[in-house]
């Protein structure tokens, strides 16, 4: 989250997009932690897309 926050903010990025494809399976902990992932960025104004997630994920 921090790695992301800084580069986004130096790079002046408009949106950032985080890919779940690698990701096996989530569980409540880990899907808490890519909420708050994805919700830090909108707060110094980059837009957050999420991508990958299979369906038994999503």
């Amino acid at each position: 989250m921090e790695k992301a926050l800084n580069q986004g903010s130096e790079l002046g990025l408009s949106y950032v997009i985080f890919d779940l494809s690698g990701v096996p399976i989530i569980d409540t902990m880990v899907a808490n932690h890519i909420f708050n992932v994805v919700d830090a960025p909108e707060l110094i104004g980059i837009q957050s897309i999420l991508t990958g997630a299979r369906p038994e994920i999503a």
